[in-house]
């Protein structure tokens, strides 16, 4: 398009150029223009260089230059010329989405979130299109580095500020909803602020909260900071500079004010317990919710015939690995390899009837490391110092006849606490029909008396058992119980964490559905409502919204409820296909999952919605039980039966996708196939990498609500 004086300026100062000072540059603008738009990057930027010693301080010239570096990828040089434009125009809003991106690119998030925030108000009605490519990125920067709080208040933002493209929100904040290895609490939205009542400092509350409304964080933050220093931690503007934190992803900032608010009595109990757990989910490290596991070496006299007594252990396992050699090798700082290195667990539940499955609790690694001319062999172990993990170290030590050799701690390595909860548990044999369930029990006891007994920084190294009887941990010991309850656990429901604090002591939440308990403790409401008196509206929506964002642990006691829930006849149809999608992902059982398939197609057919997804995971799961020629006729007939469906054309268009790659490239990748479909559906990224809009680079949509079973590119009878 031809840069005219109608067009917007390309300084960044939201004129058209007829009305900006740079209007008398007119015409060597539409020059530089023309070049970055036919592709001469390096033309324009030695016209841009040569203009520069004549004009030093245009502004226009700067942002030309800047977005020909961000093309190029010339990090060092975006940065430099940034800085110029930055300190030339200090309020341009252009200047600051381009430090913006700088920042995002040298990973410092909270600077990257702060200039954005402060371009988006500087800008007015008018946005510079490099604001999406900034802001896009930052969310999936946000998202990659766990702050997925932060990155989802982002995706409210980005909706106001692309309204007229609302897919693409609608797209990010799916993503960041649908991270499975992210604790529920911090995917949802954070509590609404509220205004006090008739308190003295409403006026300047309203004040703050109007600059936060109009995106002026830092202003909202310095004003409500005041606030606080004359009237105390009240817990409106404690929540208010909470959300202020987030949106600047100031993790630290974030975490402290979240204890702040725990630690209020005049909020109700559930809120305090909430932000405790937000608390230690935002920051687990200054919180005290991580494991301090150790690296340690222990010297040796002669490494004798250790590696053979290595090989030799029952509890020992060597690694032939390079990437684990070379973190090994980092870890211990030698740049010699080690001779040997082995991950290291221990048997447990060794009774009947448990005995004969060798049941392993997976502890850590350890590697030995021969003599060198300047100093002598040794092993070297990642331990824990806490818990069962540390007694399974010990128990290697002993077993190898180092238990007594000096002890050096070289670096420690933190992890988060649920890890300590919820360890890795292998076994080589499967469990007979007949001893799965008592199994899942006793592993949930295991895990239960684990957590029960192990230290906690938090509780003043005292194990939750230990502090059950404190009042003052109550709001700690609940908390905690939230955190690993939002994280999940294999084994565990609803139930079993309410039984959990039972044992401790502390009360069971049981929260009247007519609140609006989402805006008031976020993603704990999904263990915290009353489920018996819920009404059938709200029981659908959290159905809904709990298959979505995958907590599993509340599925056993959502499906009891919709089996007793008196249903409207119009909601009968979608409750029941909830229901149905939810003991699906619950039932491991392919005889019983068949006919549960069956009623979904059955219903969808009745409601006339597409059942192409059911269709399909109905014939993945006949594949992978051996009953291919019925898989493939259930197939042929689906696209008889349903020749518009939206699923079943679309797996069809991903096969014929795949067969001409395949003829085209000689046989490419699944993957590549799948990557290839993707590229279609312009979505933003949900990993690495720049991405830009319109980029080819853009992965596939995400997937409907409901797990997929199958994984790849699966073709019928294959």
């Amino acid at each position: 398009m031809t840069l005219d004086q109608y067009s917007i300026c390309p300084c960044g100062s939201g004129k058209k150029v007829k009305f900006c000072k740079c209007a008398e540059h007119l015409s060597e603008m539409a020059k530089i223009d023309r070049m970055v738009d036919g592709d001469q990057s390096v033309a324009a930027l030695d016209k841009i260089n040569q203009l520069l010693k004549t004009f030093p301080n245009e502004a226009w010239l700067y942002a030309y230059k800047c977005e020909i570096q961000l093309k190029l990828r010339e990090l060092e040089g975006l940065e430099e010329t940034s800085a110029k434009f930055i300190r030339l125009q200090p309020d341009n809003p252009l200047a600051k989405l381009f430090r913006s991106m700088v920042a995002l690119l040298r990973g410092n998030i909270e600077e990257s979130a702060t200039l954005l925030v402060q371009s988006i108000a500087d800008s007015g009605e008018v946005l510079h299109p490099l604001y999406l490519t900034v802001h896009l990125n930052l969310i999936q920067a946000m998202s990659r580095l766990s702050l997925s709080m932060p990155a989802l208040m982002h995706t409210d933002i980005l909706a106001g500020c692309t309204a007229d493209n609302p897919d693409l929100a609608v797209r990010m904040h799916e993503n960041i909803l649908t991270q499975e290895d992210v604790s529920v609490l911090v995917r949802e939205m954070p509590p609404s602020i509220t205004e006090p009542q008739d308190a003295p400092w409403l006026e300047r509350f309203r004040e703050a909260y109007g600059l936060i409304s109009s995106f002026q964080i830092q202003a909202a933050k310095t004003k409500l900071e005041s606030i606080q220093r004359e009237y105390g931690p009240e817990p409106e503007i404690l929540l208010a500079l909470l959300h202020c934190r987030l949106l600047l992803a100031d993790r630290d900032g974030a975490a402290r004010l979240a204890g702040k608010l725990a630690a209020s009595s005049k909020l109700r109990q559930e809120s305090r317990v909430y932000f405790q757990a937000l608390e230690y989910e935002i920051d687990p490290s200054g919180s005290g919710c991580m494991i301090e596991d150790a690296v340690t070496a222990y010297e040796l006299t002669s490494d004798g015939d250790l590696d053979t007594k290595m090989l030799g252990s029952s509890m020992l396992s060597p690694i032939q690995d390079d990437a684990m050699r070379q973190m090994v090798m980092q870890a211990a700082k030698e740049e010699i390899a080690p001779k040997l290195i082995c991950n290291y667990s221990i048997p447990i539940l060794e009774s009947p009837p448990y005995a004969d499955l060798d049941l392993r609790l997976a502890s850590g690694w350890v590697a030995l490391f021969g003599r060198q001319t300047d100093r002598p062999p040794k092993l070297v172990f990642l331990e824990s110092s806490d818990g069962i993990r540390q007694q399974a170290t010990q128990r290697v030590l002993k077993e190898l006849g180092v238990d007594s050799s000096s002890r050096q701690v070289l670096t420690t390595v933190r992890s988060p606490l649920f890890l300590q909860y919820d360890p890795p548990i292998v076994t080589k044999k499967q469990a007979a029909p007949d001893q799965q369930q008592a199994m899942i029990q006793a592993f949930r006891e295991f895990k239960e008396d684990n957590f029960l007994d192990t230290p906690l920084a938090m509780l003043g190294g005292r194990s939750p058992r230990q502090c059950k009887d404190d009042t003052a941990m109550a709001i700690p010991l609940q908390a905690l119980v939230l955190y690993w309850q939002s994280q999940g656990s294999a084994g565990f429901s609803r139930t079993h964490f309410e039984s959990l604090l039972t044992k401790l002591g502390q009360p069971v939440v049981r929260m009247d559905s007519r609140e609006d308990l989402f805006d008031l403790v976020g993603g704990a409401s999904y263990f915290w409502t009353d489920l018996e008196t819920i009404d059938a509206k709200s029981l659908v929506q959290m159905m809904q919204s709990a298959m979505i964002r995958r907590v599993h642990g509340v599925f056993p006691e959502l499906i009891a409820r919709a089996k007793t829930m008196e249903w409207p006849d119009d909601l009968k149809s979608v409750a029941e296909m909830l229901r149905l999608n939810l003991e699906i992902t619950t039932n491991q059982n392919p005889d019983e999952v068949l006919p549960m398939l069956d009623q979904l197609i059955a219903i969808c057919k009745t409601a006339g919605e597409p059942a192409g997804n059911h269709i399909l995971e109905k014939v993945r799961l006949l594949e992978a039980i051996g009953r291919s020629q019925e898989a493939q006729s259930t197939f042929r007939q689906a696209l008889q039966d349903h020749p518009r469906d939206p699923y079943l054309l679309q797996y069809i268009a991903m096969i014929q996708q795949y067969m001409q790659s395949q003829a085209a490239a000689q046989g490419p990748s699944l993957d590549n196939a799948i990557a290839m479909h993707g590229r279609s559906q312009q979505t933003p990224p949900a990993s690495g990498g720049i991405w830009t809009p319109g980029s080819p680079k853009a992965p596939a949509a995400p997937e409907p609500p409901r797990e997929d079973k199958g994984s790849g590119l699966w073709l019928p009878g294959q």
